[in-house]
Formats: C-alpha cells, sequence, structure tokens
C-alpha cells in the first residue's frame, strides 16, 4: 500500500515550521483542501490500522495441549 501524498498537509505544515510571526493566515480554499487531506490521512491511518490487525491474526498459531496420563 502506497503512502498517498497530502500536499495541502504538507504546506500548512512548512508554513508553521517557517513561521516568524505568532500568527499564520490560511484561506479559505486551502483550508477546505487542509481538512480534505487530513480526512484522507485519517482514512489511510484506518486502512494501515486494518491491515495491520489482519496480519496479526492471521500470524496465531494455534496449539493443541494433550492432558493424557503419564
Amino acid at each position: 500500500m502506497a503512502r498517498p501524498k497530502f500536499p495541502n498537509l504538507d504546506k500548512l505544515v512548512h508554513g508553521c515550521i517557517n513561521l516568524r510571526k505568532e500568527n499564520l493566515m490560511v484561506k479559505a480554499d486551502d483550508c477546505r483542501g487542509i481538512a480534505n487531506d487530513y480526512t484522507r490521512l485519517l482514512e489511510y491511518i484506518t486502512e494501515l490500522q486494518d491491515t495491520i490487525i489482519q496480519l496479526k491474526q492471521e500470524d496465531v498459531i494455534t496449539v493443541e495441549l494433550d492432558n493424557g496420563e503419564f
């Protein structure tokens, strides 16, 4: 599963890292793009979690114990 790109989130993060003022102004269109990227990121994380859970469940080894007399 390839990691999707999140250009609006990347732009926001870089803007925050390089911020020299106390406030960051973001246009409404950019905010919508950030919200969409964030939603896609959450979907991607959920898919990764589902994949990890599935792989862990497939990794289960069943062991039978015989309680017979010695």
